[in-house]
């Protein structure tokens, strides 16, 4: 099954709109091993993703335009888990990459957004 799927199946990582609590997770992850590989594959991607944008080997306003809102969103829903994770793993650097860019473009978005705001009133 897709990674995507599988998640939005289980944790409804699409239409969700608050942040998926980590005790959730765990319990999902009990029930079925594959789908916390899934997730770790998912944070991962992201991961990489980010440090191609930061090595430049991709072009990242590109990538900002395309996955933006998702990477954001997704972001904001596994942050608790990804905090739970560098915990109990002792790396306060894993998927790090993820996090400086989804704060960075969700911080990008919010000026947008006020930007826009400010030219529609003055």
């Amino acid at each position: 099954m897709e990674t995507k799927k599988c998640l939005e199946d289980k944790f409804d990582i699409v239409s969700r709109t608050e942040a998926i609590p980590v005790a959730e997770m765990n319990e999902a992850f009990k029930e079925n091993k594959e789908l916390k590989i899934k997730l770790n594959y998912l944070l991962s991607y992201y991961e990489n993703i980010a440090i191609a944008c930061s090595f430049k080997v991709v072009d990242e306003p590109l990538i900002k335009s395309m996955m933006r809102d998702t990477y954001i969103s997704h972001f904001n829903k596994l942050r608790d888990y990804i905090l739970y994770r560098r915990a109990k793993s002792n790396n306060e650097r894993l998927w790090i990459n993820f996090e400086k860019f989804a704060l960075a473009w969700r911080q990008d978005k919010l000026e947008s957004t006020a930007a826009k705001g400010k030219d529609k009133l003055g």
